[in-house]
Formats: C-alpha cells, sequence, structure tokens
C-alpha cells in the first residue's frame, strides 16, 4: 500500500520532517547536512565567514532563473551576510597604498568581490516555484539537486497542442473536447503512474551536440546517433480539479506554428518515434499510416452552443486537423499534482494526457512544489490543495472528506503501479523552512538601487543586530554549509 505520511524528525526544533512515500526506506539523495537558523532571535550579531547557504526562492512566472540570480547579485554583494570581515580589512588597508594591488582599483568591491551564485536546475520562464540557489560553498552541492525527487502542479488546458508543450509556444493542432470530463481524466492518468517513457518536446527543447533539432530537418542532415525514448518514475498522480471554459479564464495561443515548421515537427516527431538519425521527407510523413494523436488523429468535437457550433461539432472527427481554427467556446482545464523523478518533462505528460484523451493538450501554469528537501508550503501549512471554484472555506468535513479523497487516489495507484508489481519505497526528507519570497527580495533590491543612486546605504527597517528584513528572512529559511 503507498501511502504518504507527514512524521517529525526534531520536534524541538521545527527544522526538518520526513514525508514517506511506501514503507520509509531512506532515499539517496538525503544525505546532506547541515545547521539552520530559524528565527530573528538567534542571529549572529557579527559573522566571521560569509554566508555559505542553501535557500529556495518562490521564483515568480514570467522571469528566467538566471535574470533573477542576475538581479540578486548587487543586493547580495552589498549585505554584510555574504562579505568577508578579513578581506574588507585588507581592501581598506590596500586602498591606500597608491599602485598597490588593490589600490588601482580604488574603494569598494570589485569583480572579484561578487557573492559566488548558482541554482540548483533552472525553471522554465513560464513555470514558478521552487528554485534552490546556493552561495560561495554551498554552490558544491548543488548538483545534488539536478538528480533528485520533485514535485509540481501544473494546469492543462485541452483542446490545442503547441511547439512547446506550453502556452509561450505557437498552437500546432486543434481538437475537440467533447464529452472530456473529471472522469474521463481521472481515467486515463494510470497510464502515466510508475516508470515510463518520454520524448521532451521535439522541436523547441531537443538538441544534439549543441545543434537544435530543427537545424537537423531543415538540412537534411543525418543525426549522429538516435534519440532514445528517456525513462522516468512517476511516484504520485493525482487529479486535483477539471474545470469547465466558464470556470476559467485561460486562453489557446493566438498565433499557430508556420507551416513549413508544422511539416518540420511532424518529420522530426515521426524520426524520433521509430529511433532513426535520417529525418524522414515529407512523402514519407504523409503515406505513413496515421498514428493516434497525430495530425489527422480523432479529434472529440467541440462544445456545440449555437447552429454555428452545432455544424462543427457535427464535423468528421477527422477535420479537425492542425490548420483548424479554435472554437468559439472555451475548453476545459485540468490541474494535476505529481511527484517525479530527475529529469520528468511534466509538459510532455500534460501533452500525452491530451492524446489519450483523444484531444490535444498544453501547460498553462507549472508551480514546482518540491526540489529535494525544499518546499514550497513548509509541513505545518495546510497540504489540501483542492481548489473550491466557489470560493467557501473548507469546513472541516469538507477538509476530510478531500483527504479520503487523496487515500482513494492513492489505493487506486497502488493498483495500477506496474501492473501490480512491487512498486520502489520512497521517503523524502523536508526542510521546514519555507521558501524566501520573490517579492520580499524585489522589494529589498529596488531600496538598495535608490539608496546606491544618492550615495547611502539602507536604513530603514533594520533590527537591533544590524538585519533588513530580507536579510533575516533569508537566514531563517537557508541550511548553512
Amino acid at each position: 500500500m503507498q501511502s504518504i505520511v507527514l512524521k517529525l524528525l526534531f520536534p524541538l526544533v521545527p527544522s526538518y520532517s520526513r514525508l514517506l512515500i511506501g514503507n520509509g526506506q531512506s532515499h539517496p539523495e538525503l544525505s546532506f547536512t547541515g545547521t539552520s537558523t530559524v528565527g530573528a532571535d538567534t542571529m549572529p550579531k557579527a559573522r566571521s565567514q560569509p554566508l555559505a547557504a542553501l535557500f529556495a526562492i518562490n521564483k515568480p512566472t514570467g522571469v528566467p532563473s538566471m535574470t533573477l540570480l542576475n538581479n540578486l547579485q548587487p543586493l547580495f554583494s552589498s549585505s554584510k551576510l555574504f562579505q568577508d570581515p578579513n578581506k574588507a580589512t585588507e581592501l581598506d588597508q590596500g586602498a591606500n597604498k597608491k599602485g598597490g594591488k588593490w589600490g588601482r582599483r580604488g574603494k569598494g568591491r570589485g569583480r572579484d568581490d561578487k557573492v559566488k551564485m548558482g541554482q540548483g536546475g533552472t525553471l522554465d520562464p513560464l513555470a514558478d516555484g521552487v528554485l534552490v540557489v546556493g552561495t560561495n560553498a554551498a554552490t558544491k552541492s548543488l548538483s545534488r539537486f539536478l538528480d533528485c525527487t520533485k514535485e509540481y502542479r501544473a494546469i492543462g488546458l485541452l483542446g490545442c497542442s503547441t511547439d512547446s508543450y506550453d502556452s509561450d509556444g505557437k498552437w500546432v493542432r486543434k481538437a475537440g473536447w467533447n464529452g472530456i470530463t473529471r472522469d474521463t481524466v481521472e481515467s486515463v492518468l494510470g497510464q502515466f503512474r510508475g516508470e515510463i517513457e518520454q520524448t521532451p518536446p521535439v522541436y523547441s527543447a531537443l538538441k544534439m551536440d549543441g545543434k537544435p533539432l530543427y537545424e537537423y530537418a531543415r538540412t537534411g542532415t543525418p543525426l549522429p546517433r538516435p534519440i532514445p525514448a528517456r525513462k522516468v518514475t512517476v511516484h504520485s498522480l493525482r487529479l486535483l480539479r477539471f474545470d469547465e471554459g466558464d470556470q476559467h479564464a485561460y486562453e489557446m495561443p493566438k498565433e499557430g506554428l508556420e507551416e513549413d515548421k508544422k511539416k518540420e515537427l511532424a518529420r522530426l516527431e515521426k524520426m524520433v518515434k521509430e529511433g532513426r538519425t535520417t529525418v524522414p521527407t515529407e512523402e514519407e510523413v504523409v503515406e505513413a499510416p496515421k498514428q493516434d494523436g497525430g495530425e489527422s488523429s480523432e479529434a472529440v468535437p467541440a462544445p456545440a452552443d449555437d447552429a454555428a457550433s452545432t455544424a462543427e461539432a457535427s464535423t468528421p472527427a477527422a477535420a479537425f486537423s492542425s490548420t483548424s481554427e479554435p472554437s468559439a467556446a472555451r475548453p476545459p482545464i485540468f490541474e494535476i499534482e505529481l511527484t517525479v523523478s530527475s529529469g520528468t518533462y511534466i509538459r510532455s505528460i500534460v501533452h500525452d494526457i491530451g492524446l489519450a484523451l483523444g484531444s490535444a493538450a498544453h501547460v498553462v501554469k507549472l508551480t514546482r512544489t518540491r526540489q529535494g528537501e525544499f518546499v514550497l508550503d513548509p509541513p505545518s501549512a495546510t497540504t489540501v490543495l483542492q481548489v473550491d471554484t466557489e470560493g467557501e472555506a473548507n469546513s472541516e468535513e469538507k477538509v476530510e472528506a478531500e483527504k479520503a479523497d487523496k487515500q482513494a487516489d492513492n489505493e487506486k495507484m497502488n493498483e495500477e503501479v506496474a501492473g501490480g508489481a512491487a512498486e520502489d519505497k520512497l521517503e523524502l526528507e523536508t526542510f521546514s523552512g519555507g521558501c524566501v519570497e520573490w517579492s520580499l527580495l524585489e522589494k529589498a533590491i529596488a531600496e538598495h538601487a535608490a539608496a546606491k543612486k544618492e550615495g547611502k546605504e539602507v536604513t530603514e527597517g533594520r533590527d537591533a543586530d544590524g538585519w533588513l528584513e530580507w536579510e533575516r528572512d533569508l537566514l531563517a529559511k537557508c541550511k548553512e554549509v
């Protein structure tokens, strides 16, 4: 029986908890040791070394991960958290030496004094949520976050697939969605639990030897080697909600992929699916037997709200092609929650769920809620993720009902994973500090820039120990190395 149990390891210091999936076997990714500062009352009055720590930022949507780090650099470089007191003294003394090692640079911190920073696995610009950051010596620990368990919440919009498998891309194929309900979505999720094989978006994401696949297609150059499907593990997958079109505001992309690029995409998909190294010709793609989920795959007609849409609904399914215009009606969305192994493409899972439903789908919202031991919501917070579209407060009865539904989902998953075979056991350690909110850091960046422009330092908001709000929050939510 696969279950999820939350157990506090250190009841007196709320720094860690352990999330159990399975029978409680230790997970190899959790060998990290370190210390954590958990409150403003334990703030050090002085630091003998620059802060070397791991912490998580709640990344906003629409911004590349590295852009956030670059924006943080001036703020961190100005903070005493990251300054070496011994080096600062040497710089002050050297600034008075004419032509000396530091005298040529003058006062202040030079390029060599930038804070060493890195991130443990980028998030797409569209995605938000947990982004693990390391500073100074802690950057050496970031590599383990490239191969760790992650959790996501994703919202898929039915009726349309895109070249990037998300709403940042251009639409490639339109399909109907009439007859798709919460129950039908639930019925296909079992195909995506356990160990699965998947292919990332071949047009926008895959490269070989640093060269995008579409360049091979355009030039007719054979690939150096075949592209194997990636084996990944979906430890858990459940449906959080299903909303009809009148219950949300998500829209299909307005811009479609150019026809010549659609042909390139079809050739690339065929090549990857067949494990070939040569890109098929357009004739081979046209002559190939129609596959489920292809451009001419059977699609469910869109809802019929008026005479025009009724005529569209009666159109044969094969008529819904990549060149079809979107229906006036807004398609439904589904939201899923997943715990997955490293390397899993959530966009591909949402895309493939759309195909399994006889329609099409792409990601319109993606949130990473866990990366290794760092989580978006600390264990002390409510873990009920069911969305109340009517905005009503959750009653005790409703919470208990949602817990029962989740338990039923897990029991159903146990029966479906690996055809009833013995499943992998997973234990996840959880750091309860939570994430540093980007809004807090963004405010601090603006205040620092304004003060620097006036030749001043930010003084407002410092506590008795001299720390600003963002510094206190970071210290409370970091793991020092």
